[in-house]
């Protein structure tokens, strides 16, 4: 499942979430900052705790503690 924020409200994340009584799991998150006429997307894969951006790859750090802002997609599977 899929979910978008086009107007990038701050989110409050479950690990997990039912739907019509099945159970997904947070698996990754896309961020992006800047305008809607331009900026720089990245990409955290939340099971395996990296974060994706153009040209790096590096371990998510603090537990999994991060900025919930800028927030555009959450992927959970």
């Amino acid at each position: 499942m899929i979910f978008y924020n086009i107007n990038k409200n701050k989110l409050y994340l479950s690990e997990n979430i039912i739907y019509k009584n099945k159970e997904y799991k947070l698996t990754g998150i896309i961020k992006h900052h800047g305008s809607k006429d331009g900026g720089h997307y990245i990409y955290i894969d939340y099971e395996n705790e990296v974060v994706i951006d153009d040209t790096n790859i590096y371990e998510l750090k603090n537990e999994k503690n991060f900025d919930l802002n800028d927030i555009y997609l959450v992927f959970y599977t």
